[in-house]
């Protein structure tokens, strides 16, 4: 689980880097920002798929995180979509203005949704391999964890 803990944290980081005061960067860095944004949820998203695929080689059921994979899915399109219509807008403008704010805020709490998503598809994943499988003899099965 110890990449896991990689995942999350970069998943803030993403996040957090929009956190700061719009006013306080310039249009072209949170421009910058953004296009690290959706290259880290690309990322996340390629690295939960092989996670996935690791717990399906493994025999496990993958039912739920597959579920929640294909919201956050979903979501990150919606993100990046969200993420390239701000970068429109601030192609467009040389200053701040109440609508860049305004989808600047949209933006995050798509963003946001995403994450929360991930979140709970690292929580199922984690249970998945937390839990150890049991041999058809009754006792636990020697397998060992593909994410550590």
């Amino acid at each position: 689980m110890k990449k896991f803990a990689i995942i999350i944290p970069a998943l803030a980081l993403a996040l957090a880097s929009f956190a700061p005061s719009a006013e306080a960067a310039t249009l072209p860095e949170i421009k910058d920002r953004f296009d690290a944004v959706e290259v880290k949820l690309d990322r996340v998203m390629d690295r939960f798929s092989d996670v996935i695929e690791k717990a399906e080689a493994l025999g496990k059921d993958t039912t739920e995180a597959e579920a929640l994979y294909n919201d956050a899915e979903a979501k990150r399109e919606i993100a990046k979509a969200e993420v390239a219509e701000l970068k429109v807008m601030l192609d467009e403008t040389e200053k701040m203005t109440p609508e860049i704010k305004a989808q600047a805020k949209v933006t995050k709490d798509s963003l946001k949704a995403f994450k929360d998503t991930m979140v709970e598809m690292h929580s199922k994943l984690k249970d998945l391999f937390s839990k150890k499988p049991v041999a058809d003899d009754g006792e636990p099965a020697d397998v060992g964890d593909p994410v550590e």
